[in-house]
């Protein structure tokens, strides 16, 4: 945890001072983000939930000019996965001052993933037209697991630690709207789950939405 704290520190770091060191070239610009997400979960996600894809997903963001290519941001999110199964899971939450057991037959299992993060953009491209994007987001992912078996319920929420490397594009639709389309890979760092384990969560989203133009001058 101690590591990969200071990985996020200096990814952080990297993202202000880089924000910082951006001398304003042209009348402070930004964009308000409102996108619909197609997620794909990983590893322990998908094998928790039992999900392969999700179309239950959305993320709110808005991002500030520096350079008519550099903009640093901050985004919320949610994002959902559930599944069926009958696979045996031991459950262990707070520790062992909660539910502690080991839970069979047919449950319905969550994942409810909150992503909240700073990011950093690179944009290729015209401002006034068709621009490409590369970003990386930094900051943390509340999620919470639950299973349901019956009328009976278990649910454990954690911090993570995260990182969300993206790509994307933007094309104009007139009236200071353009629409968008990106890639975005959602990494958790291991944090204490359900299962009393420490493991991490990882899932990919494609995002499509729309891009509002603000403009300010001084």
């Amino acid at each position: 945890m101690k590591k990969t704290s200071m990985i996020l520190t200096k990814t952080i770091s990297i993202i202000v001072l880089a924000f910082v060191l951006s001398t304003p070239l042209k009348a402070t610009d930004a964009i308000t983000i409102l996108t619909w997400n197609i997620s794909v979960p990983f590893e322990n996600s998908k094998e928790f939930s039992q999900d392969t894809k999700s179309f239950l997903g959305a993320t709110l963001e808005y991002r500030m000019f520096a350079h008519t290519n550099v903009s640093l941001g901050a985004y919320v999110g949610w994002h959902v996965f559930n599944g069926e199964t009958t696979r045996t899971i031991h459950v262990d939450t707070k520790g062992g001052e909660g539910l502690k057991a080991d839970i069979s037959g047919k449950q319905f299992r969550y994942i409810n993933s909150f992503p909240l993060m700073l990011n950093l953009n690179f944009y290729i491209g015209n401002p006034n037209g068709a621009q490409a994007y590369l970003g990386l987001g930094a900051g943390t992912m509340i999620i919470e697991e639950r299973v349901e078996l019956g009328i009976v319920a278990a649910k454990h929420w954690r911090w993570h630690i995260a990182l969300a490397p993206e790509i994307g594009f933007k094309i104009p639709l007139g009236y200071n709207f353009h629409g968008l389309a990106s890639v975005k890979y959602h990494h958790a760092f291991p944090a204490k789950r359900i299962t009393g384990e420490k493991l991490s969560h990882s899932y990919i989203s494609l995002n499509i939405g729309f891009v509002w133009d603000h403009h300010f001058y001084f």
